[in-house]
């Protein structure tokens, strides 16, 4: 009793005596009213610090001066991981940059890995079609195998480059194997490089042919 609290007036007609409150709509009204606050003071690209507040199989909130920005799984390494979990941990403070801000639906998004240098952009020059190099298998799929080639890097060694016959790629490598691969196609700019192990053994046969 006599307590005050903020209310929005949701129905009001003198002639029935009724009046019809809301705590709730006004309680909302004044949350979007500092979420817009908060907001008008963010910019995309900007760094900015916050507090783990949840994480999830998809990626974790931060606690940006009081409203909740989302932290895709995608946006938090370069490399693959498994699990948000894995990187980083609730109650952790972050720098992270503003890569979003939608006012409309009142969501930020944010990202942790684009606060370090891309390796895609550090990789040019660094490699070229045709060069054998030593990579490790990060995944292993029906379509093929994911190769890590750079830190950050994966680069697509498809089924069909693995041999000239059919191979099943669960029973030809584990994650974790090393391999040595030729890079078909080298096009950083698009985030895509295509490997093949079956160009490798076509060129020794090809050179052991030519030295006969």
């Amino acid at each position: 009793m006599d307590q005050k609290i903020e209310v929005k007036v949701l129905e009001a007609d003198p002639k029935k005596n009724k009046l019809i409150l809301s705590q709730r709509q006004a309680i909302a009204e004044q949350r979007d009213q500092v979420v817009d606050n908060i907001l008008s003071t963010l910019e995309e690209d900007m760094v900015v610090k916050g507090e783990v507040v949840r994480i999830a199989d998809f990626g974790a909130f931060i606690d940006i001066n009081g409203i909740d920005g989302l932290l895709p799984i995608s946006e938090i390494s370069w490399s693959r991981i498994k699990h948000p979990s894995d990187v980083i941990s609730l109650g952790e403070t972050l720098e992270v940059k503003i890569i979003k801000i939608d006012n409309e639906l009142k969501r930020i998004s944010l990202s942790l890995k684009r606060m370090g240098e891309d390796p895609w952009q550090q990789i040019e020059g660094q490699f070229s079609e045709g060069q054998v190099i030593t990579g490790t298998v990060n995944k292993v799929t029906g379509f093929g195998a994911f190769i890590n080639i750079f830190p950050g890097v994966e680069a697509l060694l498809p089924v069909s480059e693995m041999a000239e016959e059919n191979v099943n790629p669960f029973n030809k490598f584990k994650v974790g194997d090393s391999v040595e691969v030729l890079i078909k196609k080298f096009t950083p700019q698009e985030h895509r490089i295509a490997l093949s192990i079956k160009d490798i053994n076509s060129d020794a046969s090809a050179t052991e042919e030519s030295a006969e």
